[in-house]
This record gives structure tokens, sequence and C-alpha cells, in this order.
């Protein structure tokens, strides 16, 4: 959709579908993916008790999200103010709309922001034929986008742990996702895109698949709609991708990996980015200030702020129970410091970035942080599973599976 406004050609559905039709067949062709490779095992055995317990959660996460989204406590001030006003407009240009987001009165909308979601809800209003965005079924994407990263995740980890530990680990990050969204009112915004496109990435990374041409490109197309739905993407996958070629660089192919991780997430950025220099509009992401301006005397007034919105969020327990059992795990395996240190990373640069801009950030923060720093909390929850001994044993009743192969 972006490379079609970048040619002046209007969004029309049957070429998008078509095109759409044609990456999957070239993905497809691309990389065949071999018999068993990270598939997991199958499993005889009934559900245990805490599989059992932990489906039920994730469940009861969804439906609470879904409640919360049709009483419109969860719905973002976002969505009314640019991501739902910016949808209906590229839905009636049927495409990017140039003259819209260059629009001086519109500065407020962040014209430069990426572009995904509202691209997504003016797809859907143009498919419809409705004319205006429907409101309602842009903020029920919180709980729809919650319940396919649930499913998501489960499948990924399955394939390099255990089942309980997956559906014990599937059961901590919905939860945590559908309080935040809940409290921090993301319905209806990038918010949840973003965090599906991170956790599916991270859950093929921190396991098996992680070794796989394969696996890379998937996580690296996760990467590309990380860097398509909010601007928090970038510092997200130069993190998660960087980390993990340091990490596991004896153990995937150097020349390749790259490729896969990044290039995706490169062609993707970079339309936008075209399309915006091309309409004399943007050139890069808005900033706060200088990068070197750094307000270092503000760091105990934003580490406090951050504190208080992070408290907000049942007293901060979906960070501290995960980190509490991560400091306190007896045996843990080196594969638990890659999500921990993108979480450190990712801590690091926005408390940096928030001392920058205005003298006083704590209303700044106060809006963001809650929403910025729920990645952390997957990160963390994906730190205790990946803080197992690498599967010396299959779990109760399981086969082990073979390692995976490079394609």
């Amino acid at each position: 959709m972006n490379v079609s406004s970048l040619a002046g050609l209007a969004w029309r559905l049957p070429l998008i579908l078509l095109a759409a039709l044609a990456e999957c067949f070239l993905l497809r062709l691309l990389l065949p993916r071999p018999s068993g490779e990270w598939a997991p095992a199958p499993e005889p055995r009934a559900i245990t008790l805490a599989e059992g317990l932990a489906l039920t959660m994730t469940l009861a996460a969804v439906a609470i999200a879904a409640a919360a989204t049709l009483s419109t406590s969860a719905t973002s001030p976002d969505l009314l103010l640019f991501w739902g006003p910016k949808a209906e407009a590229f839905a009636a240009a049927k495409g990017l709309d140039a003259g819209y987001l260059g629009d001086p009165l519109l500065r407020y909308q962040h014209h430069s922001y990426p572009p995904l979601v509202p691209q997504v809800y003016a797809f859907a209003t143009i498919a419809a034929g409705a004319g205006r965005l429907p409101w309602m079924a842009a903020a029920a994407t919180f709980p729809l986008l919650l319940a396919a990263t649930a499913a998501g995740l489960f499948g990924v980890l399955r394939a390099s742990f255990p089942r309980r530990d997956a559906a014990i680990a599937t059961a901590a990050v919905s939860a945590a996702l559908g309080l935040f969204g809940h409290v921090f009112a993301v319905a209806g915004n990038a918010d949840p895109a973003l965090l599906l496109f991170e956790t599916l990435a991270l859950g093929i990374l921190v396991g098996e698949a992680g070794g796989s041409d394969g696996g890379q490109l998937l996580a690296g197309m996760l990467f590309a709609g990380a860097l398509a739905a909010k601007v928090e993407g970038l510092p997200f996958v130069a993190a998660a991708g960087g980390l993990f070629l340091l990490a596991r660089g004896r153990s995937v192919a150097w020349r390749r990996a790259p490729a896969w991780l990044f290039v995706p997430g490169i062609l993707s950025l970079g339309a936008w980015f075209a399309f915006g220099r091309a309409r004399h509009l943007f050139r890069a992401y808005e900033t706060y200030g200088p990068t070197f301006e750094v307000h270092t005397e503000r760091l105990g007034l934003v580490l406090v702020a951050i504190g208080k919105a992070l408290f907000g969020a049942a007293a901060g327990l979906p960070w501290l129970l995960p980190l509490a059992a991560l400091l306190f795990a007896g045996r843990r395996a080196k594969a638990s410091l890659y999500p921990a240190a993108i979480a450190g990373s990712l801590s690091v640069f926005f408390v940096f970035t928030y001392l920058h801009g205005a003298p006083d950030p704590a209303l700044w923060i106060e809006w963001s942080a809650g929403r910025i720093f729920s990645i952390v909390s997957v990160l963390l929850t994906l730190a205790v599973i990946a803080a197992r001994p690498a599967r010396d044993g299959a779990g109760e009743g399981e086969t082990p599976r073979a390692p995976a192969r490079g394609r």
C-alpha cells in the first residue's frame, strides 16, 4: 500500500489482495520448509491441571479484554485523535493522503508516525463500502489481536519448550497484556498490533526456530510489522535483532541471518520514508529535541514518574513477578540473557528518551510509559521460560525433538 501511494496509484482491493497472495507464494518458494523443522513432537498425554489452569487464564484474559472494549473503558483517546481520522482520510483518498498529512493544522496527528494501523482500518473501510470508519470495530481489534498473540505465542513456544511451560508463559503474557490494554487504554490504537509482532518475533528467536533460515525470515517479517506499526518498533528491532546476532552469531549463518532479520523491515519502512520525502512531508520521525541535549538533572524525576505509571497496573506486578522469578531462578540457561538484555536495553533507551523535551516530562510519562514498557513485561516472562536448562530432557510424557536445521 505504501508502494502504491508512492507510485501515485489508488488503492484497489483486488490488486492489494493479489499482491499479498503473490508475496505469500514467493516466500513459500524462497524458503520451503523441511519436514519436521522446529515442529512440536506428538503428545498423546492429556492436558495436565497446570495446563488447564493456564488455558483458562488465557481465555479469561481475552474475554475480559473484550468486555472492557465493548464497555468503551479501554478505548484509546489516540484512536479518536489520529489513528481513526487518518484511516478515514486514507479510505476517502484510496491511498496515503499527502494533503491531509501535510496540513499544518493537523500537526498534532503526528504525520510521520508509521502508517500500518490506519492502512488496515482504511482497507477494512474500503472493503466494507461504508465510507466511514466503524469506530467500535477499530476498538475491537484489541481483544482480537490479544487472542492472536496468545494463539501464536503458544504455537512458537511449544516448538521449543515443554507444553506446560509454553502454556504458563502464554497465560502470563496474555493476562499482562490484557491488563495493560484496560489500564492504559489501548483499544483502537497501534499498541496491540505492535505487541503482537514483537511478542511473536521474540517467541521465535528465543527458541529453536531462531537457528533456522525460515525462523529468522519469519521473525524479520514480524520485525517489519513492528516497524510499520509504531515508532517504538524501531528501537525494539534494533535491540532484538542486534542482540540476537551477538548472542547466536556462531550458531547462525552470518551471511544470511542479517538479511532475513532486517531486509523486510528496511523495505517496509523505506517505502514509508520514501513517500514522505517525495511529498516533502518528512524525512525522519519527529524528535523531542537534539539527540545529545540530555537533561540528566531530571533523572530522578523521570524514574519516579515511570515508577508511578507502572505502579498503576496492579501495583507493577506484571513486571515485578517475572523479574523476581528470573532473579531467584536456581539454574539459569544462557538463553535467558537474550530477552533480559533486550529488556534492559529498551528500558535504558526509554529513560534516555524521557530526558529530552519539555522541562517537566511527568505528564508525558504518565500518558506513555505504561504502554511502551509493556513489552518489557513480555521480555521478562520469556526470559523466565528460557532460563530453564535447554531441553536437557523432555517434559513428562514428551518425546525429545531433534534440533532445528538451517533450511
